[in-house]
């Protein structure tokens, strides 16, 4: 009888701490959404270039218009599940096929609650080598601490 509650307590004491937490042992769940305006057009320009957009995260994800049939809007990354902490955020906007400048934003969601919000206005407004960019160029990038 002793032998069985020996064998019972540690066994019973390891399924009741698997799966009990909440939050899967302080790990949280985080994905990025950009919104573009205007919308990114598919397609490959007469000069032979395109629009691009990538979000670099974790779970990131990327659109290539040279490779699309339909224009974009809003781009959402993976969620992705990782303990609290340094969170590098970039978000990449060619815009070669148009040279239009366009307004981004870039929403950071913390267990499906949104940590952080930006706004940018990326994209190229000239080819060349001395091209003309956006209030904030092409790309933006930034760190969070996820606490």
């Amino acid at each position: 009888m002793k032998m069985k509650k020996l064998l019972f307590t540690p066994l019973a004491l390891l399924i009741l701490s698997c799966g009990n937490n909440s939050n899967n042992n302080n790990q949280i769940v985080i994905s990025v959404r950009a919104q573009v305006s205007p919308p990114l057009q598919p397609g490959v320009s007469s000069n032979g270039t395109s629009n691009t957009l990538s979000l670099s995260v974790p779970g990131g994800k990327a659109w290539s218009g040279n490779l699309e049939s339909q224009s974009i809007s809003e781009l959402h990354s993976d969620d992705y599940l990782t303990y609290p902490g340094n969170l590098p955020v970039a978000v990449t906007l060619s815009n070669y096929y148009d040279l239009i400048c366009r307004t981004v934003s870039i929403d950071t969601y913390v267990d499906g609650n949104v940590f952080d919000s930006r706004v940018v206005e990326l994209g190229s407004q000239s080819l060349g080598l001395s091209p003309t960019f956006c209030q904030d160029g092409i790309q933006v990038s930034y760190n969070l601490i996820i606490p």
